[in-house]
């Protein structure tokens, strides 16, 4: 029996066979399978069977006692066994496998391309390159950040930043569109990366699964990540139960200058915030694009199970373009602090929309325009292909190129990227989360020697 036999019970329910001959004729078909597969298969079907078989004719508790001992010490034995072979129970197909061994193709180079403007958002991404570079076991070969609309003083910071890796290097791009830069930068032989300077966090292998899915599917033009606070994925998160019940607090509190843990350089964990509390101004709760009550401030979870989602911005979610999650900063922050609330609670299948085999869950775009903050694409395909048609390279990468090669955008839904924020929500900037974002990477990502600065 195949691991995808295993799905969600909730889904297909729990398949048990019924006799010793649909054993057999369940490992019919092994022949040719991993060694470590067929033992896994075979043990699972075998203490299935044994815990559903009827159990009659027992002659006295002391035997009943000592079969289950039995059971046991067979479980641990088979655990310990199949752990020295690399290998885990039947997986959940709608999570990530935690045992794949990625290992780097060989044959090309691997560039991350960074469209570099703002500091502060690059200070904690660079963990998260620096996490992905050869020199550090990763993939990256390269980082090339494409400098275009930096201020001179973010321009100065970037040139620092520059001599702490072999591998980063800077394309001076001022005055170019992106369009422009694609036909400059990109050369053919090589697999880009490309990686919007606002993402703040990356899943941990991001990278080798982007890598792997553009290799296992060359009828796809590219291979993009599922992407938090995107316009139309977010939709598809809010419908999914992975977004929570959080609202703006309405006025600073007092505890934080009481040492609070809610607050401070170190604080992401969404379990340490105060239950919201409107303090009478209840009537402000359905105005979902207010401005913002104060700088710095944070969002506060509801704490109801969700029972009032309705009531608060995610709720005006749709999936759109340039629709309430490209334009509205509180549908933005609502998303930011469920997602740092998932992953406190070790909870990002929440995030997975489609069923996955442990190394990719596909999702097709099927030619419909889609977020390319983190995407992976052959530079040979980009060089067969321009100039761009147009000067937006998020139109020509995920529409109109793949619909007239016939070779669409795939999205590897376990690839997760959390984007900051699009251009009309700059009051993301008036909360709290870019200090919780840096907060942890500081403490789960970032080098001892390349702790981001606090403020």
């Amino acid at each position: 029996m195949s691991f995808e036999s295993f799905s969600r019970s909730s889904v297909e329910g729990d398949r048990l066979l019924e006799s010793p001959s649909e054993a057999a004729d369940a490992e019919k078909g092994q022949e040719g399978r991993p060694l470590a597969d067929s033992i896994q298969s075979t043990w699972y079907n075998t203490v299935r069977l044994w815990a559903k078989k009827p159990r009659q004719n027992i002659p006295s508790l002391k035997v009943v006692h000592i079969k289950y001992v039995l059971v046991v010490f067979a479980t641990l034995f088979a655990v310990l066994l199949l752990s020295s072979l690399g290998v885990g129970l039947p997986r959940n197909p709608w999570k990530p496998s935690q045992v794949v061994q990625w290992s780097k193709p060989e044959g090309f180079k691997i560039i991350g391309l960074v469209f570099f403007g703002r500091r502060a958002t690059v200070e904690i991404l660079d963990c998260y390159l620096k996490k992905n570079l050869v020199s550090n076991g990763g993939y990256l070969d390269e980082v090339l950040f494409v400098s275009l609309k930096a201020t001179e003083e973010d321009d100065a910071w970037l040139d620092q930043l520059l001599l702490s890796a072999d591998e980063y290097q800077k394309v001076a791009a001022k005055g170019m569109g992106y369009r422009e830069v694609w036909n400059k930068t990109v050369e053919r032989h090589h697999m880009y990366i490309k990686i919007d300077d606002d993402l703040v966090y990356l899943s941990d292998n991001a990278i080798p699964q982007l890598v792997y899915s553009k290799m296992k599917h060359p009828e796809a033009l590219d291979i993009a990540a599922n992407v938090i606070n995107a316009a139309h994925l977010g939709w598809m998160h809010y419908h999914i139960g992975a977004i929570h019940s959080y609202l703006p607090e309405t006025e600073p509190s007092f505890s934080k200058i009481m040492n609070d843990p809610s607050y401070g350089p170190s604080a992401w964990r969404a379990s340490a915030l105060p239950t919201w509390n409107a303090t009478g101004r209840e009537e402000n709760v359905t105005d979902y694009n207010r401005p913002p009550p104060y700088k710095g401030h944070r969002w506060l979870p509801l704490r109801e199970n969700d029972t009032n989602i309705s009531k608060t911005p995610i709720s005006d979610s749709e999936y759109d373009t340039f629709g309430p999650n490209w334009e509205k900063w509180t549908i933005a922050a609502q998303t930011h602090y469920s997602f740092l609330q998932n992953l406190e609670q070790d909870r990002l299948d929440r995030f997975y929309f489609v069923e996955g085999d442990g190394r990719e869950a596909i999702w097709n775009m099927a030619y419909g325009r889609m977020n390319i903050n983190l995407l992976a694409i052959w530079g040979d395909d980009v060089r067969d292909n321009v100039p761009f048609s147009t000067f937006d390279d998020e139109v020509e990468l995920s529409r109109d190129l793949p619909l007239r090669l016939n070779r669409p955008l795939l999205v590897n839904t376990y690839v997760l990227a959390v984007h900051l924020s699009f251009k009309p929500q700059k009051h993301i900037y008036d909360t709290d989360l870019i200090s919780r974002y840096r907060a942890y990477a500081n403490e789960m990502v970032c080098a001892a020697d390349n702790q981001i600065r606090t403020e």
